[in-house]
């Protein structure tokens, strides 16, 4: 065959051209999508050719440009070029294997002027190029049997003249072995190789072994079986007589550092399917050769676990995690300078994702033990700074989380973590850690949200820790079926107090634990904290507590209970057993169960804080009698004595209690019991917990200006902050200086006579030694004694002023736990009546703790609570006394004008829009439905108001007042136009349009009014945007009151117009905002018929005199302009193509930066007015 020659390329499908870049793409996915072009190509090229047993054009390019490519060490181009040469040489069999070895010596021969990259390149493509061959499977056929010959010998000369080309060339002759029959290879293939085979182990190389073993396992019996008898020493190449003479050549494959050889994936599957002889194998070639050589042969000890863990069994993972390979790991993760710590955090990093393809947990388990035990170490993550044993635990099943907890108790019982050694350590120390972290480890299970939680080994560890917390046993050798073990060492007083600790958190855990309890249906149901039993975690570990206190003759408490104690905790159980009966009679008895749950939970704490649960308990009995009685006279419709506090005020102060604990676990109790009552709760049970978060009384920086005459908002806001910080700063500097000033007295009252004067103190004393004051042993005792009480009294200070500080922390935690209830009760009751008296009580919190450190996140708490749950509820209250709710609309705009800061005006605008949605949802009209839609809702409300634009809306009042409504926002209107220092911000009314367009419109005449009333250009600018916006809102678009206001705006904007220039002077933006607003008002006046000429003859007079002094800006005069024109117009057909909402104007004032930026913006807008005027 000649092939064409280069030039030839022209005429080449420029589709196979194309390909070849792609084909070096360091994605795989990439190259085969580039191979598979080129192969389509090459078929069609093919198919036109006239004889099939001749190449094409398009085939001999190919075929000459990949194997001449196979040089280049761009990328991937090797990968890329031989994957496809071998799909070539399969598909089309009219390619003659001779004349690509052909090709082979013409393009990929080294000359004897080549550089040493070069002769590597060239050397690299020689060896692809046959293994392309190999695998393209062309050489095994009868007749190129003699071409698999000279292919072989290529190739195992190839690796015997470059170090680096060896483990490729074995790896071709191996994948070769395993493709021939017996017969074929010993004809074709030993006669290469047979020479060095037969020198045996004296001269092997890991080469050869893999070629020796793929001989072996590939061909079996059907070879000379004697030749490896002799040649080898054993039948059986890997036979354990044969390990000593491995380990050398084994040794030896580290010469790929930091790449395994291939060897090992050859041998290790060989090995592990012999489990008797596997532990052999690693002890004697990894764990005393590999482990205990260089830093290369360590390296790859350490990467061969991870190549092992997936095929491993329980039984040989204490194999593999041995002694050596352990110590090298543990010395080289804990330090990060040891020379193997990157190597070793890489091992702990795959193992975890190793495993996850183990399914045998037991597995997981062993590695557990071993990292944990004497050849680790049991606080294995922190000293190696992984997150590997807990990423281990996380996978456990049951069984195995069971037998990780067998190995807990046993550690907690010796005293150390090594399974074989049953008798306790002798240092007590060592002893007290080993055993805390034993039960640390326990409390972690619980946490454990990713285990598969199920009620054995929960409640195992919970009387477990219970019984370590507050028990002794007697005999230690008993072992008792709620412990499972006993200690065989007395516990330490600081290793109980640490047990009870840590059951308390457990006791936490459980109570805040979904309910594994399921209905009929597989659904979860019940309380949180409920076993798969449908009873309390707590109800388990209370029968736990009585069936040891019964076994008092081998069981005694630490701390017996006092007679009080023991009454309260006979009389509790009673009490719950009460409640039990009455709850199987009950279907549904949720304030049963809620107090059940606070019995149980009170009662268990009875073994660690005896008073203070006593009285707790008695309480709880009160609140439940009367529970009880109220309960009765529902159903009996008698009078029963109600004298004192309802059984859920009780209650809420029961657990108000609960949370003034430092505790997590009275905290998720708590949170659990007013979630199952929260629909009882009164109005006296929720100013409890309003009075609970209250907060102290503090200087607030509206209590002192409240009276006082301020500037703009937004310039008072930042005074205010400044001052107040000033003043928080200045005070503490003068905390400081008096109290180093009172403590400089005390000392110099102290020393007495001995104390230097402050005008000398700076100076050298005058006069001889003799003139100095002297002093006996007496007197100068009697100055230590001095000293030493005023340095007393400093220190006891400092120690007050901390305590003082934690004190106020605690607080504020107590008060971050209350605003919680609150929370729950929004969420859980957003229709009861008593939402609406939360309003206030928040704001008010949020405007007292406004600058104030110390409180800030309960402001923040509170302040999101307001804003995100309180005022954003999907349903609200119904059937409200309409007066009450516009006392708490006047109460909240009161709020907003005497505001200290813009964010408190934006949270009382929020309540307001708050207040009025529950006003208008109260009616018959909006009773369906609230009034806050989705934007989806509006899009869809929006659609059906345009179909039916001959309907108009009409406004939807509700439980609105409408002259009270007035009187209310018109008085908060008239405070922000017209009053220089007021609080108020554009927000409040800008909502109430947005959001209440219809119900805004019955302010409309007092804005109109606001034009000229208003006290600066600021001001009256923002009316006009107001308005301008109100008459944008089309849904909301209230005709009648529109033809009411009209006359009064019209007349409002007449007035203004007629100003500028001669005592108003806005500026230009402020201008082109009012003249907007006229474009508006006269096309929807005109649309709507509420025109007039005299009101058409003033207008017109004013825009011409306004129009004289607009030439300096440009937008002006085309407004100015575009009014006139509308002015003169006598009929619009419709006014909307005019409509321009408030989100373009809202914000008033802009930086130089943001109108330049802003331009093309106005350009656009500019050219929208002139189309728009245009068209009317």
């Amino acid at each position: 065959i000649i092939f064409i020659p280069d030039v030839a390329c022209a005429n080449m499908s420029q589709t196979i051209v194309a390909n070849f870049w792609p084909l070096a793409s360091l994605q795989q996915d990439e190259r085969l999508s580039s191979a598979k072009r080129i192969l389509s190509e090459l078929e069609k090229s093919q198919t036109l050719n006239q004889d099939d047993s001749e190449m094409s054009e398009d085939l001999q390019y190919v075929v000459k440009r990949l194997v001449s490519g196979l040089a280049s060490s761009r990328k991937a181009a090797r990968q890329g070029y031989a994957m496809t040469l071998a799909e070539v040489l399969e598909k089309f069999e009219c390619i003659h294997v001779d004349n690509v070895l052909q090709l082979i010596n013409e393009h990929l021969q080294v000359t004897g002027s080549a550089k040493a990259q070069e002769e590597r390149d060239a050397l690299y493509g020689q060896v692809f190029a046959l293994l392309a061959l190999c695998r393209s499977g062309r050489l095994f056929a009868k007749e190129l049997l003699p071409a698999l010959k000279r292919v072989v010998s290529c190739l195992w000369e190839l690796g015997k003249r470059k170090t680096y080309l060896k483990q490729i060339s074995a790896k071709g002759i191996v994948d070769v072995i395993g493709q021939v029959s017996t017969d074929v290879f010993s004809q074709w293939v030993i006669p290469v190789i047979q020479s060095d085979l037969e020198q045996g182990w004296s001269y092997c190389t890991p080469e050869r072994l893999s070629i020796a073993v793929a001989i072996q396992q590939t061909l079996g019996i059907d070879f000379e079986t004697e030749f490896f008898k002799k040649q080898w020493k054993h039948t059986d190449i890997l036979h354990p007589k044969n390990y000593g003479r491995l380990a050398p050549v084994l040794m030896a494959s580290s010469f790929t550092h930091p790449q395994v050889h291939y060897i090992w994936d050859q041998i290790l599957p060989l090995v592990m399917s012999r489990p008797i002889t596997f532990g052999q194998f690693w002890k004697t070639i990894v764990d005393d050769c590999l482990m205990t050589s260089s830093h290369e042969r360590k390296y790859l000890g350490l990467q061969l676990m991870v190549k092992v863990v997936p095929s491993l069994t329980a039984g040989q993972v204490v194999e593999v995690f041995c002694g050596n390979w352990m110590r090298c790991l543990m010395n080289s993760v804990t330090s990060p300078d040891k020379y193997l710590h990157a190597a070793a955090k890489h091992v702990l990093d795959r193992l975890p994702q190793t495993l996850s393809q183990v399914t045998d947990k037991s597995v997981h388990l062993a590695i557990i033990l071993q990292l944990l035990g004497p050849n680790g170490n049991r606080r294995f993550d922190h000293v190696s700074k992984t997150k590997t044993v807990a990423t281990i635990v996380s996978m456990l099943d049951c069984p195995a989380t069971v037998n990780f907890l067998r190995f807990l108790k046993s550690t907690f019982n010796t005293g150390n973590t090594d399974p074989s050694q049953d008798t306790p350590t002798s240092d007590a120390t060592q002893d007290t850690a080993t055993r805390q972290w034993a039960v640390d480890e326990m409390l972690h299970l619980v946490r454990n949200i990713r285990l598969s939680r199920d009620d054995s080994w929960l409640l195992d560890i919970g009387k477990f820790i219970f019984f370590h917390a507050y028990f002794n046993a007697k005999d230690t050798s008993v072992a008792l079926q709620e412990t499972t073990f006993t200690p065989s060492l007395p516990l330490s007083s600081e290793l109980r107090q640490i047990c009870q600790q840590r059951f308390t958190s457990v006791l936490a855990e459980m109570s805040h634990m979904p309910s594994l309890h399921k209905d009929t249906e597989g659904r979860p149901c019940g309380l949180q904290g409920t076993a798969s039993d449908g009873e309390f975690w707590l109800y388990h570990l209370m029968e736990c507590a009585q069936t040891l206190l019964k076994q008092d003759d081998s069981i005694t408490l630490h701390q017996p209970l006092s007679p009080e104690a023991y009454a309260a905790l006979e009389a509790s159980n009673r009490t719950i057993q009460l409640i039990r009966e009455k709850a199987s009679h009950q279907a549904d008895n949720v304030e049963g169960k809620a107090f059940e749950l606070l019995f149980l939970h009170t009662t268990l704490q009875l073994f660690g804080d005896q008073d203070q649960s006593v009285d707790i308990l008695l309480d709880l009995q009160t609140c439940y009698e009367k529970l009880g009685k109220s309960k009765l006279k529902g159903r009996k419709r008698k009078s029963v004595d109600s004298t004192g506090p309802e059984w859920v005020e009780v209650l809420t102060d029961i657990l108000l209690s609960f949370l003034a604990r430092p505790s997590q676990l009275a905290r998720n109790v708590a949170d659990t019991v007013f979630r199952a009552v929260v629909e009882h709760v009164t109005k006296p049970a929720l100013d409890l917990i309003l009075q609970a978060i209250a907060a102290k009384k503090t200087r607030s920086r509206d209590d002192d200006d409240e009276d006082e005459d301020e500037e703009e908002v937004d310039e008072t806001s930042e005074e205010e902050e400044e001052a107040a910080s000033t003043d928080e700063e200045s005070d503490t500097q003068s905390e400081i200086d008096e109290g180093s000033e009172e403590f400089r007295k005390r000392v110099k009252a102290a020393l007495g006579d001995c104390a230097a004067d402050d005008e000398t103190s700076g100076s050298e004393p005058e006069g001889d030694d003799e003139d100095d004051v002297s002093m006996d042993d007496d007197a100068m005792e009697a100055i230590d004694e001095a000293l030493a009480a005023v340095f007393r009294e400093r220190r006891l200070a400092k120690k007050d002023k901390k305590q003082k500080q934690e004190e106020k922390k605690a607080d504020t935690h107590f008060k971050l736990r209350a605003l919680d209830l609150l929370d729950i009760f929004i969420r859980k009751q957003p229709t009861n009546l008593l939402i609406l008296d939360l309003v206030l009580p928040l704001l008010s919190l949020i405007r007292r703790g406004q600058g104030h450190k110390d409180v800030a996140p309960l402001v923040e708490r509170a302040e999101s609570l307001f804003r995100n749950k309180l005022c954003k509820i999907k349903e609200y209250p119904k059937d409200v006394n309409a007066e009450s709710v516009h006392g708490l609309l006047e109460q909240l705009l009161r709020v907003a004008q005497t505001a200290p800061s813009v964010g408190v005006v934006t949270l009382a605008t929020q309540g307001c829009m708050f207040v009025v949605r529950v006003l208008r949802g109260n009616s018959e009209a909006a009773v369906e439905s609230s009034p806050v839609k989705t934007r989806g809702m509006a899009a869809k409300r929006r659609k059906t108001d345009k179909d039916n634009s001959s309907q108009q809306p009409q406004v939807r009042l509700g439980a609105i007042d409408a002259q009270h409504f007035c009187q209310a926002f018109g008085a908060a209107l008239r405070n922000f136009m017209e009053m220089r220092n007021t609080r108020l911000h554009p927000v409040l009314f800008n909502e109430l349009i947005e959001r209440h367009a219809d119900v805004s419109w019955l302010l409309a005449k007092d804005l109109s009014t606001a034009l000229n009333t208003a006290v600066n250009n600021y001001r009256r600018t923002q009316a006009c945007l107001m308005l301008t916006h109100l008459m944008a809102k089309k849904s909301m678009f209230v005709e009648s009151l529109f033809v009411d206001a009209c006359p009064v705006m019209v007349d409002q904007f007449v007035q203004i117009l007629k100003r500028v220039g001669v005592d108003l002077q806005p500026k230009s933006r402020q201008l082109r905002d009012m003249l907007r607003f006229g474009v508006k008002l006269v096309t929807l006046a005109k649309t709507h018929g509420c025109w007039d000429e005299q009101s058409s003859a003033d207008l017109e007079t004013a825009a011409k005199a306004c129009q004289q002094i607009t030439s300096q800006s440009q937008d002006a005069t085309t407004l100015c302009t575009q009014l006139l024109q509308l002015i003169t117009e006598e009929v619009l057909s419709d006014g909307n193509d005019l409509n321009h909402t408030s989100e373009d104007h809202e914000n008033t004032e802009i930086s130089p930066a943001d109108k330049t930026a802003k331009s093309p913006e106005k350009k656009r807008r500019r050219k929208a007015n002139t189309k728009g005027t245009t068209l009317c």
